[in-house]
């Protein structure tokens, strides 16, 4: 199918279907990408985990547990071994690693037979049926381009609502300044500089320095003022 598929594409550039060379190429990259995701996955299924390193697994994590039920148990006055004081921290680390080392047994092989397993059987049946009437019977059958229906209609402006979702709809959430007021002074400011903004290029701005004690407030904190003198030239 992936050879097919890319035949078409071919066959498409060479009838001036597609606008470039780059349009085949894009086509062809995403062919091989997934081609190389599918030898990726034949490879975790053929290359499996080998058998002595789970055994050798199971071991270390038994051993590892009854020593450390043995070793943890409290010693009593006459410093011998209560069994029957099992503490809680050994009950813990027991229900931990044999819990974790149970789950890393299931998971060497998500595709089996288990029913915790990914069924592939239908899914896998279903895409060599469909994959070889793709290729041996519509090869040449390929669909008229038509308008669809919604070929004269406009863009919405939003998607519709079923019956069931509608009761979930939402207002959409303001910004952080939509609910900012601006104050008279930051208003006239503002609209100032809409104003200046409409000026001819002829004007220029004469800036000067100038003392501190001839200013009454500053636009900066580093120190140095100026004075401002708009003419139009």
């Amino acid at each position: 199918p992936l050879v097919w598929a890319a035949n078409i594409a071919t066959h498409a550039k060479t009838l001036n279907k597609t606008s470039s060379d780059q349009c085949l190429r894009l086509v062809i990259t995403e062919l091989t990408a997934h081609r190389d995701k599918l030898g990726i996955l034949v490879g975790y299924d053929l290359v499996s985990i080998p058998l002595v390193y789970t055994q050798a697994m199971v071991v270390v994590v038994v051993s590892y547990v009854i020593i450390t039920l043995f070793s943890n148990q409290p010693f009593n006055d006459s410093s011998e071994i209560s069994l029957i004081g099992v503490t809680f921290s050994s009950l813990t680390n027991f229900i931990i690693y044999v819990g974790l080392m149970k789950v890393a047994t299931v998971m060497l092989n998500p595709f089996g037979e288990d029913d915790d397993d990914f069924e592939l059987n239908a899914t896998v049946d279903r895409h060599i049926t469909a994959a070889y009437m793709i290729v041996d019977e519509m090869h040449e059958d390929e669909p008229e381009v038509v308008k669809d229906v919604y070929w004269d209609e406009i863009v919405p402006k939003e998607l519709p609502y079923t019956i069931a979702s509608a009761g979930y709809r939402k207002l959409e959430p303001n910004c952080g300044v939509d609910s900012t007021d601006l104050s008279k002074q930051a208003k006239n400011r503002f609209n100032g500089m809409k104003r200046s903004s409409t000026r001819s290029s002829n004007t220029y701005y004469n800036v000067q320095k100038a003392s501190a004690n001839g200013m009454e407030s500053s636009t900066s904190k580093s120190g140095i003022y100026y004075n401002v003198e708009m003419k139009n030239g």
